[in-house]
């Protein structure tokens, strides 16, 4: 079975409140700070980029980055050299594969393409991922009025792909002052809103459907101003999107209860969430564990009904889904 886990690579933000603006009905909320995904690499001991994408440039005081490891082995180590300049002291440790706080220190130095590789050591070798990136801190111009957004990657109504382009310049005369991301009226966790981020240029893994951008700015001894796009997101489609109606939960996205299916049983499920683990659970016994908040996996199952139990160990505790499924 290959363990799929989400590297979500992010700086750790504040919080502050946010009251919405709605222009038209988000169905497809983004309501969970960590509400974040990223399609299974194709191989074992193998990484697939999710965002930011390969050849792109972003503001690395503001851009986050996801992508999906692979690999049936344990423990795993990692180092992350930009330009060929090692990053840590030595091999970090994972505890889990979900990872966050860790930057990508591009030099602002350097006008072209930056080569950034990350290393992954496990109990038979190494494997690598290297992409290339380009400093930039905003593609957007200022704007001319003071206490005023630019946020030019993004037309009211446009429909685009995941991760989505997110651009902005914030001219402000105050200072100190810093900028904050909003989608569908929740501020977007994993985004840096250190003192001065003015500039951003960020690639923000969305799921599918109707969202609201909101781009907020907060002066210091001022009133907050903000610009907001509604946008369709229309894919990548091969993401199992949490259900947050219930806190903590387990959502199966493949299956439903009662479903008869042919072996092997494809499993797909979210936890909506950071956990240590998840596991498959076949008529109480266990099947399949996988170091991520997701599970995209194959089972198989012998002809008859089966109990299959989705459960999560994180900072909550355990919770669980369970379902029957007739194996014909």
């Amino acid at each position: 079975m290959k363990s799929r886990s989400l590297l979500v690579l992010a700086f750790c933000v504040l919080g502050l409140s946010f009251a919405a603006l709605a222009q038209f009905p988000a169905p497809d909320t983004y309501n969970n700070p960590w509400y974040v995904w990223c399609g299974p690499a194709a191989a074992n001991r193998s990484v697939n980029l999710c965002a930011p994408p390969d050849g792109s440039s972003f503001n690395p005081n503001s851009e986050v980055g996801v992508m999906r490891v692979t690999d049936t082995h344990w423990p795993i180590t990692y180092t992350l050299t930009v330009n060929g300049r090692e990053i840590y002291p030595g091999p970090q440790n994972l505890g889990v594969l979900d990872m966050r706080s860790t930057i990508l220190p591009l030099d602002p130095s350097v006008s072209g393409p930056q080569q950034i590789t990350f290393k992954f050591t496990d109990a038979v070798g190494s494997f690598y991922k290297t992409f290339y990136a380009i400093y930039e801190e905003t593609p957007c111009t200022m704007p001319a009025t003071d206490h005023s957004i630019n946020f030019c990657t993004l037309t009211e109504g446009q429909t685009v792909t995941s991760p989505v382009h997110v651009g902005y310049a914030v001219n402000e005369s105050g200072s100190p002052m810093y900028s904050l991301i909003f989608v569908d009226g929740v501020r977007y966790e994993i985004f840096n809103t250190g003192q001065n981020i003015a500039k951003a240029n960020q690639w923000l893994m969305l799921f599918p459907g109707k969202h609201r951008i909101t781009v907020q700015a907060h002066p210091q001894g001022g009133a907050a101003y903000n610009q907001t796009v509604n946008v369709n997101v229309s894919g990548p489609t091969y993401g199992c999107k949490p259900d947050r109606t219930i806190d903590p939960s387990v959502t199966i996205c493949s299956l439903k209860d009662g479903q008869t299916v042919s072996s092997p049983v494809h499993v797909l499920a979210n936890a909506g969430q950071p956990v240590y683990f998840s596991q498959i659970y076949i008529d109480g016994a266990l099947n399949f564990t996988d170091r991520s908040e997701d599970i995209d996996t194959n089972v198989a199952l012998t002809p008859g009904r089966h109990r299959l139990t989705v459960q999560a160990n994180g900072s909550q505790g355990i919770f669980k889904t369970t379902i029957y499924v007739n194996v014909q």
